[in-house]
């Protein structure tokens, strides 16, 4: 089926669209000890701020995380 050039655009920009995270959950942060914690926030800080690229907000957000599973 031949599709409009508006529906086009808007596939290519759903695809270029960065991968969304999970949000942290209150489940993933009982585990964590109170270092752990400030860990996150001090990350979540430097994200805002433009200190880190996505990626490395990630690895690290999953390194944190992955301490308690």
């Amino acid at each position: 089926l031949p599709i409009s050039e508006a529906e086009a655009r808007k596939r290519t920009i759903l695809l270029e669209s960065p991968e969304r995270m999970a949000p942290v959950t209150q489940t993933d942060l009982e585990g964590l000890s109170a270092g752990q914690l400030r860990a996150l926030a001090d990350l979540e800080e430097d994200r805002r701020q433009g200190q880190i690229t996505e990626p490395e907000y990630r690895r690290a957000r999953e390194q944190i995380l992955d301490q308690t599973r």
